[in-house]
């Protein structure tokens, strides 16, 4: 199994894991310059994921930065409700959905799961 197909598989699991819970944040009223922030971290991480050379487009994982996770923690539970967003895209992109597995994971709090589940669907 290739690197790729494990981190998606983990982002696959610890999805599952977190959509068993309650909404995660959803009912929380989303700051907008919160969700701003958000946008553009998840933004930048991605991008050091994808990228093209001569022609080929090229996906490689590239982990988040300490400063990409302190920018994250420093919102706190107002990140909460854009990070559980990006586990409901229609379109999956397996590092989005793990990005956002990490950071929540990092905030923790009331608002996160704090143990771990059976998910039925693996």
């Amino acid at each position: 199994m290739s690197q790729t197909q494990r981190s998606l598989s983990y982002a696959f699991i610890v999805s599952c894991i977190l959509i068993g819970y309650a909404p995660l944040g959803y009912g929380q009223a989303s700051d907008p310059k919160s969700s701003a922030e958000v946008d553009q971290i998840m933004t930048s991480a991605l991008s050091r994921c994808y990228s093209t050379v001569n022609g080929v487009k090229r996906i490689t994982f590239e982990p988040l930065t300490n400063q990409e996770f302190a920018e994250v923690e420093a919102l706190g539970q107002k990140a909460v409700a854009p990070l559980a967003r990006y586990l409901d895209l229609q379109e999956k992109n397996g590092f989005t959905q793990l990005f956002a597995v990490k950071f929540l994971m990092a905030i923790g709090g009331a608002s996160t799961p704090s143990t771990t589940p059976v998910c039925s669907a693996v």
